[in-house]
């Protein structure tokens, strides 16, 4: 992949969440209620949680008396000996040899840990991950007990301390996934042109009540776009061929967001990429996009919208040569030279996938 430019650096750190990485699991707290949970039962998080690619999570209260599990929207762990989230991935998905699992947590304790592990209320000091201002983070290996599973749990470590979100991601350098929720709350105002990373910046116009990172109660912070015009637009830098997905929402479903390939556009039916059925809920929306080489995706709300993340899947190369795409405008020869293609330009030899043939 030459650029599918957007960050997520292990998905949960203090900056725009980007990385070329593939999301296998993320679920983020999507309300402020608290929620308590009976003696030596379960509670389903589906109901507290938004789950962007599918799996499940529950918090389990091994206690002999009821707890409060979910407080101000947040599943917690409240003893070492009796309490754990237990983590499913998606039908299909195992852990492998190099995901990370990064977890997003609140507290009064900025220095605290969890324990994963493949069985509940096990507290092994190799799988300790611990967490620094908030964020803690796992990288599975290939011979801890993580590995091949499907299901995994996470222990007490030293604190109680509150999960706002756990993502587990893999290395992938066709997938690119942007996450807003550790992104500084601000407003972007007269800053003109703002720039959130690795190809994704946003137009602001100077109004504070325009575009910038937004706390909603009850939901992940979030990237919020308002008004149709150029000067508010986002825009988002990839490379060839790809497939967009977005997560957001708005207060009314009057409104839709709009992504235009190439230039602005207003929104409208035909760039539309998603409407709501629910205001206020997180919801999904994707649209297939076919430029060539490096351009801009413009993506533009028809009235206030708040997005959660975005994920940039590269499905086609530019140029199936292996070679740049303002390369392949320079004229060359396609040619079979011992069963192999070989591409000449300039008078030297390349093969398929634009390494130079000696």
């Amino acid at each position: 992949m030459k650029k599918i430019i957007l960050p997520l650096v292990a998905l949960l750190m203090a900056t725009t969440n980007l990385m070329a990485s593939d999301v296998l699991f993320k679920m983020a707290a999507t309300t402020s209620s608290s929620q308590s949970v009976a003696a030596g039962e379960d509670l389903d998080l589906a109901s507290y949680y938004h789950f962007y690619v599918g799996g499940s999570a529950l918090v389990h209260n091994g206690k002999d008396a009821a707890q409060d599990l979910l407080k101000s929207g947040c599943a917690r762990l409240g003893s070492k000996t009796t309490d754990y989230f237990q983590i499913t991935l998606p039908a299909g998905v195992q852990l492998q040899e190099g995901d990370v699992i990064t977890i997003n947590g609140l507290g009064t304790e900025t220095n605290t840990c969890f324990y994963l592990h493949n069985q509940p209320l096990t507290r092994t000091a190799a799988y300790k991950a611990s967490m620094t201002d908030f964020v803690a983070s796992y990288t599975v290996t290939a011979s801890d007990v993580l590995n091949g599973n499907n299901v995994f749990y996470v222990n007490y470590g030293d604190n109680t301390t509150y999960v706002q979100a756990l993502t587990v991601s893999r290395a992938n350098d066709k997938v690119s996934f942007y996450s807003f929720e550790n992104e500084a709350v601000r407003d972007f105002e007269s800053e003109g042109k703002v720039d959130l990373g690795n190809g994704l910046q946003v137009n602001s116009d100077g109004a504070s009540t325009y575009n910038g990172i937004k706390a909603v109660s009850g939901k992940p912070n979030a990237l919020f776009l308002k008004g149709k015009n150029a000067n508010r637009a986002a825009e988002l830098t990839v490379s060839g061929a790809c497939k967009v997905e977005v997560w957001a929402w708005a207060a009314s479903t009057s409104y839709f967001l709009a992504i235009n390939e190439g230039s602005y556009a207003q929104p409208s039916e035909d760039n539309k990429v998603l409407a709501l059925t629910e205001a206020n809920v997180i919801t999904k929306g994707e649209k297939s996009f076919n430029g060539t080489g490096e351009h801009v995706l413009y993506i533009t709300p028809s009235g206030g919208f708040y997005i959660a993340a975005i994920r940039v899947t590269e499905t086609g190369g530019s140029t199936p040569t292996g070679l740049d795409s303002e390369e392949v405008k320079v004229k060359s020869v396609k040619m079979i030279e011992n069963g192999q293609l070989v591409i000449i330009r300039d008078g030297v030899k390349y093969n398929a996938q634009g390494l130079i043939v000696k």
